[in-house]
């Protein structure tokens, strides 16, 4: 799957692109214009650019493609003409502004299909970013099942391996059930029985208060699981 931004003024145009690229898997963004073009590509990533030749507004085809070239998030970007001019002179024009690949209107399904294939192989999925150094804090979330519960920690099943003292975040409705703000614990086993890991984690800075809530939650639970098998 790939996003694709669209520029034609012609609306039928437009609607043919959106339909080949969107049956294929793609996520389509359409505009009429070069305008409306650069503010598209200003807000969104796109990994790859078709656009029409003749436009209005004062911003061609030849002109947009120029333009894009020298944005540097977009200057390996691939861009592929779509357009009613077939004249090699044209088409000559068009790969001096920076263009990849060039189809002629109006739209043959399987032949726009393979130039599109071809347009991506073309993809360098490197946006020219520039890496910035920076130190910072960030969280990872993932589903897990949990098994067990103490005063000190859970024991628990993922799909993910977890490293041995990573601390997580988490949230679920037994903290609300038990009267908990979403608690901090800290890996301290991480066992792998078939496809899972089997999880053994402390809490990590839970105040007395909060442990008397998991104790009373835990007495209040264990009665009621007594008086069932009873």
């Amino acid at each position: 799957m790939a996003s694709f931004l669209v520029v034609d003024d012609d609306e039928l145009i437009l609607k043919v692109a959106r339909t080949i690229l969107q049956k294929a898997g793609h996520v389509v963004t359409v505009v009429k214009d070069g305008h409306a073009a650069l503010e598209e590509l200003n807000r969104e990533i796109f990994d790859a650019i078709i656009t029409d030749a003749n436009m209005p507004g004062g911003i061609s085809g030849f002109i947009l493609v120029a333009n894009i070239r020298k944005i540097e998030k977009y200057s390996t970007v691939p861009i592929m003409f779509l357009t009613g001019r077939k004249d090699k002179t044209d088409v000559a024009r068009a790969i001096e502004a920076g263009v990849d690949d060039y189809v002629v209107k109006p739209i043959d399904p399987d032949m726009f299909l393979a130039k599109i294939e071809s347009l991506l192989s073309k993809k360098t999925d490197s946006y020219g970013f520039k890496m910035t150094p920076i130190k910072a804090t960030a969280q990872w979330t993932f589903e897990f099942e949990m098994t067990g519960i103490s005063e000190q920690g859970l024991h628990f099943i993922s799909k993910t391996n977890v490293p041995l003292n990573t601390k997580i975040r988490i949230n679920g409705d037994l903290f609300s059930q038990i009267g908990l703000n979403p608690p901090q614990i800290r890996v301290l086993k991480c066992l792998q029985q078939g496809e899972a890991y089997h999880i053994e984690a402390n809490f990590v800075g839970l105040s007395e208060p909060d442990q008397q809530q998991i104790r009373k939650w835990l007495m209040a639970n264990n009665k009621v699981a007594l008086n069932k098998t009873a």
